[in-house]
């Protein structure tokens, strides 16, 4: 199997987390033939940055993924003008991400790679390079045409958004059945895809208490409820709505396996209190499985041998897993 690695912003931690997870993988014991390929996507300076030369040993530049070697790091270099922005968001870094990421993605839809994992992006980056999309997801979703959810797996339990990257006040008027719907059968897929046979799926509702029955807002009987009841007739096993602020106690006694969060906040306070070190995003919905870690450029420590790996490599391991 070969995976697609891009390398993020790369003035952030993207680099230092991709070389210390890959590096932990090539050292990791077992058959050499059983061990991914693994293809990185960015701009070769990075390589040359002194807190990043210990982790890069192995490196072979290569010019596309077809000549990708096993138990190496083999790279894709990506253009990049003027000399190296280390820190901050900056245009020619959003550039490179965003080049790095377009590359990544032709080789994952022509079959050169089987898996895609991605680095952490500064969406202000992007937005200073003049990209058209403000992230990962939504770029996926046009560049697919697919309607696809953001996912994550963490140890514990499984987490799927009904709502991405907008506004809150936005998420809550864009609140409908028919959207929801597909939404917790995205999750149910999910579900089976880590290894739950019949997922047990709890739906938070949107207000305080869950609406109360109308009492502190109408969304749960217009929209959460019906949803529920259209999955529950076609067999997935899910139940709903619960209080936003007692869903994740279902999830953390094991009463549940996945929570169908409404809104970004509402799904990763929860994520990031209790595994943000080992969380996992994956965008449901795509022809080919997409992975990252849950977290940030956090460029006040780029390139300081501070960045914590464990999230990228929980990342690069599901990737290799939700394949088969």
């Amino acid at each position: 199997m070969k995976v697609g690695i891009t390398l993020g912003d790369p003035g952030g931690i993207g680099p230092e987390v991709v070389l210390k997870a890959c590096q932990k993988l090539l050292n990791s014991q077992g058959e050499a033939n059983q061990q991914p390929t693994l293809v990185l996507y960015g701009p070769q300076w990075v390589f040359d940055q002194p807190s990043l030369k210990p982790f890069s040993s192995s490196l072979r530049v290569i010019s596309q993924a077809k000549e990708a070697l096993p138990n190496c790091l083999n790279l894709i270099p990506i253009d990049y003008n003027g000399p190296p922005h280390i820190g901050q968001p900056n245009a020619e870094n959003g550039k490179a991400s965003f080049k790095a990421l377009q590359a990544a993605i032709l080789d994952v839809q022509a079959n050169h790679a089987q898996t895609l994992v991605t680095g952490p992006i500064s969406k202000e980056s992007w937005a200073l390079g003049g990209i058209p999309h403000k992230d990962h997801t939504s770029f996926l979703q046009h560049t697919s045409g697919c309607e696809v959810r953001m996912g994550f797996y963490t140890p514990s339990f499984l987490v799927v958004l009904d709502s991405v990257h907008v506004p809150l006040k936005e998420a809550c008027a864009a609140l409908n059945t028919v959207h929801l719907t597909q939404t917790i059968q995205m999750a149910h897929a999910f579900g089976q895809q880590n290894g739950f046979k019949k997922p047990r799926i709890a739906v938070a509702g949107l207000n305080p208490h869950a609406g109360e029955n109308g009492l502190i807002g109408h969304e749960e009987t217009l929209h959460v409820k019906p949803a529920i009841q259209q999955v529950q007739h076609e067999g997935l096993c899910v139940s709903g709505p619960y209080p936003p602020d007692t869903v994740f106690l279902l999830a953390q006694h094991k009463q549940a396996d996945i929570v169908v969060a409404l809104t970004h906040d509402q799904g990763l306070i929860a994520v990031k209190l209790l595994h943000f070190e080992d969380a996992v995003n994956s965008t449901l919905g795509l022809p080919f499985v997409r992975t990252s870690p849950d977290h940030g450029t956090a460029f006040d420590i780029a390139y300081q041998n501070k960045a914590n790996p464990r999230s990228m490599i929980a990342a690069i391991a599901l990737g290799i897993k939700l394949p088969d």
